[in-house]
């Protein structure tokens, strides 16, 4: 989230992990006015003058969990620059990557069996969609010749979870089972 206006950060509201509501307050901001104007030039010096009704609230536009502050108390931003990132603990999802040779059997809506270390228990889930194209990579073998040689070919599988777990950490390893007809 970021302000429609340039700006000073003033103040941020919010910490790292704090559960956000829609319309709460995540940063003000002081916008600069004119301070003057050059006649011989006709350009505006703008700055700060500490006014309370020169002020801009940046207000979450949905409900959360702040996942990152990108700026600080006292910074400078631009007009669209991403102040705070929120997150929707309730959408986490799971990049699968399967092998090329494998995809054919994966379908959407297909029932996955996932492990996540720091959660105790098996979860379950679905695949919600295959990616039409491979995540194709190319490497160089630099130690014998400068030949580019082909690596496997993976597929991107978004995997779904059945229920929300409040445990479940955004970024961490997943290890799946799906189940093929």
């Amino acid at each position: 989230m970021g302000s429609l206006n340039p700006g000073r950060i003033s103040s941020i509201e919010v910490a790292v992990g704090d559960p956000v509501l829609r319309g709460q307050v995540l940063a003000v901001l002081d916008i600069p006015s004119l301070i003057s104007r050059s006649d011989i030039t006709d350009t505006a010096k703008l700055g700060f003058r500490g006014v309370q009704d020169q002020r801009v609230e940046v207000v979450a536009p949905r409900s959360g969990v702040v996942a990152a502050l990108l700026a600080s108390e006292g910074d400078t931003v631009s007009a669209g620059q991403t102040i705070v990132t929120l997150m929707d603990p309730r959408t986490l999802w799971v990049i699968a990557n399967v092998e090329e040779g494998k995809i054919e059997r994966v379908r959407p809506g297909q029932q996955v069996f996932i492990e996540v270390k720091s959660v105790e228990r098996p979860l379950s889930g679905r695949v919600g969609s295959v990616s039409p194209v491979t995540a194709a990579s190319l490497t160089s073998d630099r130690s014998t010749t400068n030949n580019l040689r082909r690596t496997e070919q993976i597929v991107p599988v978004e995997i779904l979870f059945d229920v929300f777990d409040p445990s479940l950490i955004p970024g961490s390893t997943a290890d799946i089972t799906i189940r093929t007809p």
